[in-house]
């Protein structure tokens, strides 16, 4: 049975397998004789959030010790996945075409990515860390990002951003990329990133999340799906955003792809990320002058 090295951080619990080695990235490596089974630590799988689509290098792929074995797409961001270690591809989880979300569920066992056939594993150990390193790596981590959030504070009054799940979609990509970088890099104080996922399980607290603060959502098709689940919700919606009417815009940007955006998509969800912070901008100004008012 496979023992775990475990610490909690602000109500959030994670694990890491004693049995196998990992790349400081996060991705953990099994030796099996000549053979090693690659995936993601449970730390990766839990900062990242729900994995909705995994592209994994094919079997018979030759691979150099960091490079891309795996794109993962999440309601957060997308992922480039280094290989922990040199050799070729033999076989890869094809349970991912279908249930990608296996990753989140399991990330130690069933969430396997691939496994790679190796000619001297011992020899590439010393560009890995061991458990207890990577243990020790991570909880630090943990630990100084949970002080700065304690330090800057924690808002009630955030603004709730909530992208459209658009799984497989070059505009639900726009959508999340989008969110995803008004929440982390642009107004990371003033606004919180919600999966909608949450909101169409019923997650309790995602619903007061957004009953209780303002939100602003962005769809990548006419169902859309973020505005009416927060309606639901019985959340206010602030603004809403289609990504097709943005893209109406800025016709000069012709964005392509899925698990990775090709330039003009790049350059799309730039737009609707400055359009989304200058909103944020214009509510919270509101907001205060109600104060002052």
């Amino acid at each position: 049975m496979v023992e775990f090295l475990e610490f909690t951080v602000d109500k959030f619990t994670f694990r890491v397998a004693t049995d196998r080695w990992y790349h400081e990235a996060g991705i953990w490596a099994k030796w099996e004789g000549l053979h090693v089974q690659i995936g993601l630590s449970d730390y990766l799988q839990q900062r990242s959030g729900d994995v909705a689509f995994a592209e994994i290098k094919p079997a018979g792929t030759l691979l150099s010790q960091g490079e891309e074995v795996a794109v993962i797409e999440t309601i957060k961001v997308n992922i480039s996945l280094p290989s922990p270690v040199a050799g070729r591809v033999i076989a890869i989880n094809q349970a991912m075409s279908a249930a990608p979300e296996i990753i989140n569920q399991d990330p130690y066992g069933d969430g396997w990515i691939a496994i790679i056939q190796v000619l001297d594993f011992p020899s590439q150990m010393k560009g890995l860390l061991d458990a207890p390193r990577y243990y020790e790596k991570i909880k630090r981590e943990a630990e100084q990002e949970t002080k700065k959030i304690m330090a800057k504070g924690i808002q009630s009054d955030r603004i709730v951003i909530v992208p459209c799940s658009g799984i497989g979609k070059t505009y639900g990509t726009v959508s999340r990329e989008a969110a995803f970088f008004v929440t982390e890099e642009l107004r990371p104080e003033d606004t919180r990133l919600m999966a909608l996922s949450k909101l169409v399980l019923g997650d309790d607290e995602a619903r007061s999340i957004v009953a209780d603060n303002p939100s602003i959502t962005s769809d990548a098709c006419k169902l859309a799906c973020a505005t009416k689940m927060v309606q639901e919700s019985g959340g206010r919606v602030a603004r809403d955003y289609a990504v097709l009417d943005v893209y109406r815009r800025y016709k000069q940007f012709k964005p392509q792809g899925i698990a990775e955006l090709n330039e003009g998509g790049e350059l799309l969800a730039q737009a609707l990320e400055d359009e989304i912070a200058q909103v944020v901008d214009e509510l919270k100004a509101d907001a205060e002058g109600e104060q002052n008012g």
